[in-house]
């Protein structure tokens, strides 16, 4: 049987071969690795607008518009507690994210700290859940955001 220290030491070598100079020298000194992601996150934006287009669809028919309005206005009171954190990292330009051993992915967006809830339902070494967290953010960062819970 393997050792632990073993397990951990090779985790570790195969992490060092996917990081950057700059990545490998921060995850040496301080355990964690820094992804910075620009742009929109346009499927998540597409994907909350798809759920108010077709009440939307509404305000257009003479009859409806009131009850239309009424309708979006209750939908959006009603769901904004769960779209505003993903709508508000979907929209920002720049995102930094920082993936560490000993805890769970950590987003800056807007000057703000926001917390991800994602667990493994295996053990992983702490560099194999680094390197799994990091090609999941840099590969799929639309996935890591619908999937991800917001502490």
């Amino acid at each position: 049987m393997i050792a632990a220290h073993e397990v951990e030491a090779r985790a570790n070598e195969l992490l060092a071969t996917h990081l950057t100079p700059g990545q490998r020298a921060e995850f040496a000194a301080m355990g964690r690795i820094t992804v910075v992601k620009r742009g929109l996150v346009w499927s998540i934006l597409l994907r909350q607008a798809a759920v108010l287009l077709p009440v939307a669809a509404l305000l257009a028919v003479r009859g409806w518009r009131m009850a239309g309005f009424l309708l979006l206005v209750t939908l959006v009171i009603t769901l904004a507690p769960f779209w505003l954190p993903r709508f508000a990292v979907a929209i920002t330009r720049r995102r930094e994210w920082i993936l560490c051993a000993r805890t769970s992915p950590v987003l800056l967006a807007h000057g703000r700290r926001i917390r991800f809830c994602v667990a493994f339902r295996e053990y992983l070494p702490a560099a194999d859940r680094v390197l799994a967290w990091k090609n999941l953010v840099e590969l799929s960062e639309a996935h890591f955001l619908r999937t991800a819970n917001v502490r």
